[in-house]
């Protein structure tokens, strides 16, 4: 159901009701000159909402819930080429189809047809992962997509062909042209947000790394963590012949939330340096912890390891 709210919200359903009224002008009859002063804007809309269409889908893959906000740069005719490569891919497919029809190759046009039709989801979602155009377009990589993405992908092609049968009855029933072209727009906006939440839920199997998931921020913490511990060791090696540094060390060490990682990843890199008398201090902590957790095969192999650098020192 919160799916469902998501073309509601502030930003897409602005751009949806001032393009939904743009192109309804088109149908209505008015003047001539309003239909020749609406051509301009409308064309800059359509280019707006295009373009918003490809950014919601990227924005989505990357695991941000919320929908972007408006900005000039939509309605900038170049810089980003994914809603043209989509209108170009689509007239290809009509003009391939409709002259294989004329030639009475009605089997052939009916397979072309149904095959980007079932397809059409997994190339928006490679357009707007930036796959590019002509990657896009191999039918291994889609049908690789649409492997990959699972059950959820079909799914998503059901709904879609259902919420376009919903739309026609809509506009032949009592709301009428602008309520169609309503939710004409509405529907591409969800459906390019669902292509978006496919990609995020299925980002393993599409190989897609977003830049808002659990395993980048795990990343982004193990790689704040290596920094801090580098900095940590850079001041223990510099004050190395102290008597306190050891106490330093270890409180680091206890800041940690995984101390025995914490021990192993000291310990290797202190077992690295010229003089190892510090490392084999460390070694009576770090051995005990190893007995405490219960790992007493490698508790023994860094007990060997430590009196091996100096057998007089008990590590233990």
């Amino acid at each position: 159901m919160k799916m469902l709210l998501y073309p509601l919200r502030p930003s897409p359903l602005l751009l949806i009701l001032v393009t939904s009224f743009m192109i309804w002008l088109l149908f209505v009859d008015l003047i001539f000159l309003l239909l020749f002063l609406n051509v301009v804007p409308l064309t800059i809309m359509a280019l707006a909402y295009c373009k918003y269409l490809f950014v919601i889908l990227e924005r989505t893959a990357n695991g941000y819930p919320d929908p972007p906000v408006l900005s000039y740069e939509f309605i900038k005719p170049f810089g980003d080429f994914r809603p043209y490569q989509l209108v170009v891919l689509l007239a290809g497919v009509y003009t391939l189809s409709a002259w294989l029809w004329q030639r009475d190759l009605d089997y052939l046009a009916i397979i072309l047809v149904a095959f980007y039709l079932g397809t059409l989801p997994a190339l928006i979602g490679l357009l707007g992962l930036r796959n590019g155009f002509l990657p896009s377009l191999n039918p291994v990589t889609l049908m690789r997509f649409t492997y990959r993405a699972g059950a959820v992908y079909w799914a998503l092609c059901g709904v879609l062909g259902l919420g376009f049968m919903l739309i026609l009855l809509l506009y032949r029933s009592g709301p009428g042209l602008f309520a169609a072209i309503f939710a004409t727009l509405y529907s591409l906006v969800l459906i390019f947000h669902w292509i978006g939440r496919v990609i995020y839920a299925k980002r393993q199997e599409l190989d897609y790394r977003p830049d808002n998931s659990p395993e980048r921020a795990a990343e982004k913490a193990a790689e704040m963590l290596l920094q801090k511990r580098k900095h940590c060791l850079e001041r223990v090696y510099k004050e190395r012949r102290r008597e306190n540094v050891l106490a330093v060390l270890m409180t680091h060490i206890e800041a940690e939330q995984d101390k025995l990682a914490a021990h192993a990843w000291y310990h290797a890199q202190m077992m690295l340096w010229d003089h190892k008398k510090l490392a084999v201090r460390h070694g009576f902590f770090y051995v005990r912890a190893l007995r405490e957790a219960g790992k007493h095969i490698i508790a023994d192999l860094i007990q060997q390891e430590c009196q091996a650098v100096d057998p007089d020192v008990a590590v233990e």
